[in-house]
């Protein structure tokens, strides 16, 4: 017994780290979307801290990449663009959704786990 419960917290510790269960242990991991007016917008904040953003205008897309935080329900991101933001997040109560408002202030935007 002892030793089936040493093998399976090794590889709770193992995929931890991974995307695919990474939602268990921050729920902002994952891909995120949102949509308007014919502008779709692509959040991926990965396990490991790397996070890229994709903008779609009528079929062409813009990629920017960077790195991701998350502490007192404050989504910090850093692009490669030296471009910076800061915001409020909550999830509702099956962490489908994401809203975020910047620490700005600002309007609230809601995206939906993909």
């Amino acid at each position: 017994m002892k030793k089936l419960i040493a093998i399976t917290a090794f590889f709770i510790v193992v995929l931890a780290g991974c995307n695919l269960l990474g939602p268990l242990v921050n729920p902002v991991i994952g891909t995120w979307e949102i949509s308007a007016l014919g502008i779709t917008n692509t959040s991926v904040f990965n396990a490991d801290g790397t996070s890229s953003e994709t903008t779609t205008i009528l079929g062409v897309g813009v990629v920017k990449t960077g790195t991701w935080s998350s502490a007192d329900s404050i989504l910090t991101t850093s692009w490669s663009d030296s471009s910076e933001g800061s915001d409020f997040y909550t999830f509702n109560s099956d962490n489908s959704t994401m809203t975020l408002v910047a620490t700005s202030g600002g309007l609230s935007r809601t995206l939906t786990r993909q």
